[in-house]
């Protein structure tokens, strides 16, 4: 036996191996100072506005004015979805490029007098069309019959989460490398407001790990704070509730008054931008945010 080819095979075939994975690293925000509240902010503003600029201009084709009926049944919706940020970062014609995917869990927001299918799809597409030139709005909801047909890398473990704010970025992402939209090989920040749950973990653990299409991935998640099961849960009440035992099993919980401070900048942003009367501000201000051309990204973590 030639043990020198043998060595030789053997290191290659390592090296092989390792081009085909991507570098994935979890961590909790810790720190205070931490920018990712700001970036999951950010998104959430992104959200808000484009619901408000799509709603604006369908109100306007019917010459109708804004009332609460159109814009709270959906700023309800957006108070209790998780939210996600994917910045993706790749080089094309020697230029580095960087594409933001803002992600939320289930159905896109909607006009409260959308009703029809029809309506929906129009809809759907009038808000991801007031997207920047850097950024996607992953709307869209996969429905049992899509998540059972073949095609796609990334799945949920289960169709009850196939439409987690994580998985329907991830399917985005993959579409837009396969469509040409993006190149492949580029590095992945993720930003998410709270640890993803057990369904979501190997997405990136195992899926995006395996995954030869990307560099690396470096996801932060806020931790949770004990305040979100209310005041009246009892210990035992908490033991005996799945996400709570998620939470503490993971590292998902604030531990320190700093960490508490992370969710809460996340939270307090969130229900101010979702109560009507702030709303409807920022709905009257809707041509300058449009014209904004800001661009917010994370450089690390």
């Amino acid at each position: 036996m030639n043990y020198k080819k043998v060595l030789l095979g053997l290191i290659l075939s390592s090296l092989s191996l390792s081009t085909l994975a991507a570098q994935v690293n979890i961590s909790k925000v810790t720190s205070a100072d931490s920018f990712v509240p700001g970036y999951l902010n950010s998104t959430l503003d992104r959200v808000v506005d484009s619901f408000s600029q799509a709603l604006q201009q369908k109100l306007a084709q019917s010459n109708k004015v804004l009332v609460k009926a159109e814009a709270d049944p959906a700023l309800r919706q957006i108070t209790k979805k998780s939210i996600a940020r994917f910045e993706y970062r790749y080089t094309r014609n020697y230029k580095s490029v960087t594409q933001v995917y803002h992600s939320f869990s289930g159905e896109t927001p909607l006009a409260g007098s959308t009703i029809s299918e029809v309506d929906k799809a129009s809809f759907n597409d009038l808000i991801e069309q007031q997207m920047r030139d850097n950024e996607t709005l992953v709307t869209g909801k996969i429905t049992e019959e899509e998540y059972e047909a073949t095609g796609r890398y990334f799945r949920a473990a289960s169709f009850a989460r196939a439409n987690d704010a994580e998985i329907k970025a991830m399917r985005r992402i993959e579409q837009d490398m396969l469509s040409g939209k993006i190149v492949r090989g580029g590095e992945l920040t993720v930003y998410v407001n709270q640890i993803p749950c057990e369904s979501c973990s190997p997405l990136f653990s195992e899926q995006l790990a395996s995954w030869s299409e990307i560099e690396s991935a470096e996801i932060a998640y806020l931790p949770q704070n004990r305040s979100y099961f209310g005041k009246t849960m009892t210990e035992e009440e908490l033991n005996a509730n799945a996400w709570y035992q998620h939470l503490v099993a993971n590292d998902g919980l604030a531990t320190t008054e700093a960490e508490e401070g992370l969710q809460a900048a996340f939270t307090s942003n969130r229900m101010t931008k979702t109560k009507f009367a702030n709303f409807k501000h920022r709905y009257n201000n809707s041509e300058r945010i449009r014209g904004s051309t800001a661009e917010v990204t994370g450089c690390g973590l």
